[in-house]
């Protein structure tokens, strides 16, 4: 589905840029955003988003390095893949309800692309460059994601996803950072943009669930129907 040198690009380039867009978070850039203007760095670690880059980044350079440590796979399968659809689904289900990010920035104090955002006192060509490598960095960590971990799942045989004791690490995983979400948000400082942060989190935890009940009937079904045509074929 994704050929694993664009891969390695696209995970490259939105792994330096979240880093250097984590580094510059609290520059000017902040009084671009209607919504939040953050006053520490803790948000940039804490978001759904940036744990679901790198734990696609891990899972991607583990396939490719480590192939044959089929149990490091299956752990770091059950939490990047059903974290990737979440927060697939999470992304679009924003942009369809913030007008596709445009309601979350300033355009009149700003240059923006969809919600990237950057002052206009930047220079043009700095600022157009800005732009689209944070649209690339976010396409990635929002779409491109769920498009690896799907293909490095269905292109190894060996991984499985049953309902047995790894595969709640995943849910396990996203709902403490939920709580820690929460915490930051009410302690430390702002990390969406929401008047429930306890509800919101929640409701992301849901989603999480549903995803990780429905890859556990998929692959079942999968199995099954595979079994069947197999019990069929070896009928007289």
């Amino acid at each position: 589905m994704l050929g694993p040198g664009i891969a390695w690009a696209l995970l490259a380039v939105a792994n330096a840029f979240h880093i250097y867009s984590g580094a510059t978070f609290l520059g000017p850039r902040k009084e671009c955003y209607i919504c939040t203007e953050p006053e520490t760095i803790a948000p940039w670690f804490v978001w759904f988003t940036s744990w679901c880059l790198w734990s696609t980044t891990a899972l991607f350079v583990a396939s490719r390095c480590f192939a044959r440590k089929r149990g490091l796979l299956d752990v770091l399968v059950r939490l990047a893949l059903p974290w990737s659809i979440t927060t697939t689904i999470s992304y679009s289900y924003y942009l369809l309800t913030t007008n596709g990010g445009h309601d979350m920035v300033d355009d009149e104090l700003c240059y923006t692309m969809s919600d990237s955002a950057i002052p206009r006192t930047t220079p043009r060509a700095a600022a157009i460059t800005f732009l689209v490598f944070d649209r690339i960095s976010n396409i990635t960590a929002h779409y491109v994601c769920m498009v690896i971990n799907i293909s490095i799942f269905m292109s190894n045989k060996e991984l499985k996803y049953t309902c047995d004791r790894i595969s709640w690490l995943g849910l396990t995983a996203y709902a403490c950072l939920a709580i820690v979400i929460a915490l930051v948000h009410s302690y430390v400082d702002e990390v969406y943009c929401t008047d429930d942060i306890w509800l919101s989190i929640a409701m992301s935890v849901g989603a999480f669930a549903v995803v990780h009940g429905a890859l556990v009937f998929i692959y079942w079904a999968c199995r099954r129907a595979k079994s069947d045509e197999g019990y069929s074929d070896e009928r007289p």
